[in-house]
């Protein structure tokens, strides 16, 4: 029997259990590239990379940004992680490795085959509930289920025009 077969089996339990955003799982390819570079690169790197959302941590701040950003190079503050997404639809995962980056993109509709399912993470603002949440697809290998291999962002939504970006 299928990993779907015994998921759709699953699927009154986890109604029960209110786990609602696993009750929908899809299949979708999925490419991974994982590049790490220096830190004084990242700027240029980022900005060839043409992110129209996202998030940025930095030695200074965290900025989030729901258009796409001009001149994303002629910073001189250091990104130390973020995740944005461009108008391909590939998603860019930022991490710092002691004065290295790694930049891992996430190619959807090519590669290997994953199961996925989308999750919504609702903002706050100043501790209280914002009105947009951050989405994210987590990723399983079909031949190992017992924990997700990846998770990429997909964007923001705004929840109170029900998933205008």
């Amino acid at each position: 029997m299928s990993l779907l077969n015994n998921y759709q089996k699953l699927q009154t339990k986890l109604k029960d259990n209110k786990i609602t955003w696993l009750q929908n799982i899809h299949q979708q390819k999925l490419a991974v590239e994982t590049v790490k570079i220096d830190n004084q690169k990242s700027w240029q790197w980022l900005n060839d990379f043409e992110p129209i959302q996202g998030w940025l941590q930095t030695l200074d701040k965290v900025n989030t940004f729901t258009e796409q950003v001009a001149n994303l190079s002629d910073s001189d503050d250091r990104i130390i992680s973020g995740e944005c997404i461009n108008k391909q639809g590939q998603s860019l995962h930022i991490r710092q490795q002691g004065s290295q980056l790694i930049m891992t993109t996430y190619t959807p509709n090519t590669g290997k085959d994953y199961l996925y399912a989308q999750h919504n993470h609702q903002l706050a603002k100043n501790g209280k509930p914002s009105e947009q949440q951050a989405s994210y697809q987590i990723y399983w290998n079909p031949k190992n289920t017992a924990q997700p291999e990846y998770s990429r962002f997909i964007g923001f939504t705004d929840i109170k025009t029900k998933g205008k970006k």
